[in-house]
């Protein structure tokens, strides 16, 4: 019972230090935000066209 209790208080943790991380760069203005797989690339090609 207490190991699954600590590893979902780590789950809990990650999440909400990821949150904090997209908080902090949604507010900067030096953040560019790429989208991840090979949709990156055909908005790269649609966009040189």
């Amino acid at each position: 019972f207490v190991l699954i209790f600590m590893l979902d208080l780590i789950e809990l943790r990650r999440i909400e230090a990821a949150e904090g991380i997209g908080n902090q760069l949604s507010k900067s203005r030096n953040s560019v935000y790429l989208p991840h797989g090979p949709q990156m690339l055909l908005n790269i090609i649609g966009g040189m066209q």
